[in-house]
């Protein structure tokens, strides 16, 4: 009898299993190193952005100096964007190990896990950029995503700017300079959403000020 109770009460039921829950976060620990991994490219993405934003301010509008250069500017801020992004995922999963549950790994990965003639194996899968980053964002903050910020709005209003750019339909207009700071500034502002309060990227905010202040030292050099 008690044996019989005993199995019943090890039986996972249906109403056991949450129907959705917040990423498990891994407890914190320092970053493992790769030296084959260019922890710096971010960052370096994300300073061409803001030095093709200065060519382009700087040449006359509409010119062909100044859409290459916005064009250019308008690439690079979305490319450091995703790039912080996958950094993370790249860094959070091996600096975990083991402690990082496999959905979560699958996300970091962009994997999933399948069941292939009796075996369960993990196969490619591409997630949105918005996905992982706000599976990153629970995933530090654990509470979900407050889509209603200015943060959102302007994220949203500079991947419409991109968009402009890679998938060009009618009315077909030139980029401003004016377009290339605001989605600069969009990305900062995401990055500063998913990192405050950093445990890992305790230099990354600071970089944006200095970045900023690079801008505003190279007046009158070109």
């Amino acid at each position: 009898m008690d044996g019989q109770g005993s199995e019943k009460g090890s039986q996972v039921l249906d109403s056991d299993i949450p129907s959705k829950r917040f990423p498990k976060r891994a407890p914190d620990k320092l970053y493992w190193e790769d030296p084959d991994h260019d922890t710096h490219m971010p960052d370096r993405l994300l300073s061409d952005a803001m030095w093709n934003y200065e060519l382009a301010s700087r040449a006359a509008i509409d010119s062909p100096e100044c859409r290459r250069a916005t064009w250019a500017s308008v690439l690079a801020a979305f490319a450091a964007f995703e790039a912080h992004v996958n950094d993370y995922c790249y860094r959070l999963v091996r600096s975990a190990g083991s402690d990082l549950g496999e959905l979560e790994r699958n996300v970091c990965d962009e994997k999933y896990s399948v069941l292939r003639e009796g075996q369960f194996k993990r196969e490619k899968k591409n997630y949105p950029l918005e996905d992982r980053y706000t599976f990153l964002y629970t995933y530090r903050h654990q509470e979900p995503l407050n889509k209603t910020t200015t943060e959102w709005r302007n994220y949203l209003e500079a991947k419409r700017i991109r968009d402009q750019l890679t998938h060009p339909k009618p009315p077909l207009a030139s980029p401003s300079p004016d377009d290339a700071k605001q989605v600069i500034e969009a990305v900062q502002g995401m990055l500063r959403v998913l990192l405050k309060d950093p445990t890992y990227f305790n230099d990354l905010i600071a970089s944006f000020e200095s970045l900023q202040n690079w801008v505003q030292q190279t007046e009158g050099r070109f």
